[in-house]
């Protein structure tokens, strides 16, 4: 499910903004999984299954703090199981030894 996520997270654009050094402003999702991120003009939430599910169905209903809502929504564009795989991608990158593609 991994080697499918990465696989959609480079073939759907994502690398272009969500790594390290990407030019694209989104945040850098390597250890994100689990961790606290602030919302704008809402505050603090966990960076769970439930959150980052929503943040990529919906990228405009929690917009983290120096960021813009430049992410398109992909709620109807994905399949369940692509969804799957990208968060288990995700996940797998809170991990020791998690890497960008």
């Amino acid at each position: 499910l991994i080697k499918e996520g990465i696989s959609l997270f480079k073939s759907m654009g994502c690398v272009g903004c969500h790594r390290p050094g990407a030019v694209g402003g989104g945040p850098v999702l390597k250890g994100v999984y689990g961790a606290t991120v602030q919302i704008q003009d809402l505050g603090p939430v966990v960076a769970d299954d439930a959150y980052l599910r929503e943040s990529i169905l919906n990228p405009r209903a929690k917009i983290v703090e120096g960021h813009e809502a430049t992410m398109p929504a992909f709620e109807g564009r994905i399949s369940d199981q692509e969804l799957r795989a990208l968060l288990a991608y995700i996940r797998s990158l809170a991990t020791p030894g998690g890497n960008h593609p």
